[in-house]
């Protein structure tokens, strides 16, 4: 099979395209940025955003996340839990 080798020339992300037919120099996905919407000259620019970092690890529970609520004035994530009951037959 041969290898793909991307060159990141024009720097553009290109969603329109199927994966397959993505020009060389163009990318369909990105992990981490955000569309600039400045007023400046760099609207519609990529930016890079802060990715995630774990806090706590709950290891294998019987945990399931319901619902998170996001306060961006204290900077706090509020994330809800429903523990899951198992019913033995």
């Amino acid at each position: 099979m041969a290898k793909v080798t991307n060159t990141f020339i024009k720097s553009k992300l290109n969603k329109d395209l199927d994966a397959r037919l993505v020009p060389n120099g163009e990318y369909r996905d990105a992990v981490n940025v955000q569309v600039s919407r400045s007023e400046g000259d760099s609207v519609g620019s990529l930016e890079n955003v802060l990715g995630n970092i774990e806090i706590k690890d709950f290891g294998n529970s019987d945990l399931t996340c319901i619902g998170y609520f996001a306060d961006e004035a204290s900077g706090m994530v509020y994330v809800f839990f429903n523990r899951l009951h198992r019913c033995i037959t």
